[in-house]
């Protein structure tokens, strides 16, 4: 858990690298941009915890087929939220 590190930068293409990763926590930190388009390779995905940074663009290319918990309040996020099914 990476959570209130002051973590800054943008979250890299690379985490895409890690499909078997359940579970991202980066909430609480500085973190800007927007989400890699690699993030919807982690189809394991059932927690993402972003909350409380400075994160923008879409939630296009979101894993929504097990995640179970998604924290995003506090970002700079635009357009529609996806559809869960």
């Amino acid at each position: 858990v990476f959570a209130n590190l002051k973590l800054s930068g943008s979250i890299p293409e690379t985490i895409g690298d890690f499909p078997k990763l359940r579970g991202i926590h980066l909430y609480d930190n500085n973190l800007t941009g927007e989400l890699p388009k690699s993030i919807s390779n982690l189809t394991k995905l059932e927690a993402l915890k972003l909350e409380n940074n400075h994160l923008t663009g879409t939630l296009d290319n979101l894993p929504l087929d097990n995640l179970v918990t998604l924290e995003l309040f506090n970002n700079e996020f635009e357009g529609n939220f996806p559809t869960f099914h």
